[in-house]
């Protein structure tokens, strides 16, 4: 579906925000401006903040939308692939305080499977670690 830039946009009378929230994320995706993750995740983030307003009260909703809003940093690390965690999982590992307890294998000892599972808790503490500061 292409949609002309130059025809009058008339069809935003009557609408609600939300109408109006999910047309513009569709027109930002069908002119290529945005790619299919983001606009399934700008449309996702529409539809929970909707159905959040639809069964709660404006304070509630306040509430609600502040506690999302500070978990974004949080959600933003947990989107990021686990190679991106690899060099500090390995720091982390050969550190004095981990070697230094009893068994724990060396980074080189570990296979690819257990360096990713490090760099996954790694990324996981980094998350919790950015929600705590936050709340």
């Amino acid at each position: 579906m292409t949609v002309s830039v130059f025809e009058p946009a008339t069809d935003w009378t009557g609408q609600t925000y939300e109408e109006r929230l999910r047309l513009c994320a569709e027109t930002l995706f069908v002119h290529g401006l945005i790619k299919d993750r983001t606009h399934n995740h700008v449309t996702a983030q529409i539809r929970t903040r909707s159905e959040i307003q639809r069964v709660t009260s404006p304070g509630e909703f306040r509430r609600i939308l502040i506690a999302v809003e500070a978990a974004a940093p949080a959600n933003d690390v947990r989107r990021q692939p686990l190679r991106t965690f690899i060099a500090q999982a390995a720091e982390i590992v050969d550190s004095e305080p981990v070697i230094s307890i009893f068994a724990a294998p060396e980074w080189d000892e570990l296979g690819d499977d257990g360096r990713l599972w490090i760099a996954g808790i790694v990324r996981e503490a980094t998350a919790r670690a950015l929600q705590g500061e936050e709340r």
